[in-house]
């Protein structure tokens, strides 16, 4: 069972070593994502926060994804990042691992999944992290997190223009929102146009990758915070899915 740790957690360190070569710091991560995945397999036989629970599928699909962003040149020194309907942690609390210096506020409307977030942040002794149970559109209007953050990221399922009413009221002017979206987002975009600008967003780029060579793209979608969002944004509860900004 020893050999078999030191070898899940080697595999973990080389994909990271291999992926961020620039960034070789990050390999040094490995010991703390192998207790984060250890923590999911526990937790996933209770609740179900990914539907498969394999090393690759740990290390690929989730954790290599969400820290793609560590690529580009999106993230400022020190931010303060909140990441929204952050179901298992990505990629906010792969984030924080990986770079200890961020300010992180993760919010998930499910009790269970904060449960679990909860307990990897006592477990891998996460400072300046906080795991809220509440909708995104309640805690909005929290003054102390309303246009506070550097940079708002969503991994969840949802559109572009009920993401961009969730996120905007959280991004500070000048900062940004990043989405998390299969490569096809143009007819997507399109169809939020409308909600970015009321938000006070903009487009800044789209960034197209793939983890392995033969995975299907995806792409960054990159908001700029340009204005202030209209006091009345987010609307209650439910309502930026229900009925999307049009």
């Amino acid at each position: 069972m020893i050999d078999e740790n030191i070898q899940e957690r080697d595999f973990i360190e080389a994909s990271f070593t291999s992926f961020f070569d620039q960034f070789p710091e990050i390999g040094k991560s490995a010991h703390a994502f192998y207790e984060f995945y250890l923590l999911l397999k526990t937790w996933n036989k209770k609740i179900n926060l990914v539907s498969d629970i394999s090393l690759h599928n740990f290390v690929f699909r989730h954790v290599l994804d969400s820290l793609f962003i560590l690529k580009t040149k999106i993230l400022p020194e020190n931010p303060k990042i909140v990441d929204i309907g952050s179901g298992a942690g990505f990629p906010g609390l792969s984030l924080k691992i990986a770079v200890t210096d961020i300010k992180l506020i993760s919010i998930e409307s499910i009790g269970k999944k904060t449960h679990f977030q909860s307990d990897v942040v006592e477990k891998l002794s996460l400072s300046d992290t906080y795991i809220i149970n509440d909708r995104a559109e309640a805690v909005a209007r929290d003054e102390n997190c309303r246009e506070h953050a550097d940079l708002v990221t969503a991994r969840a399922v949802a559109s572009v223009s009920t993401l961009a009413e969730l996120a905007l009221p959280f991004v500070k002017i000048c900062g940004k929102a990043v989405f998390y979206k299969n490569a096809d987002i143009e007819q997507e975009l399109s169809e939020g146009k409308k909600a970015i600008e009321t938000c006070g967003g903009k487009v800044s780029d789209i960034i197209k990758y793939r983890i392995n060579d033969d995975d299907p793209e995806r792409c960054l979608l990159i908001l700029e915070k340009v204005e202030a969002t209209p006091d009345k944004y987010p609307r209650k509860p439910g309502m930026p899915a229900k009925r999307p900004i049009s």
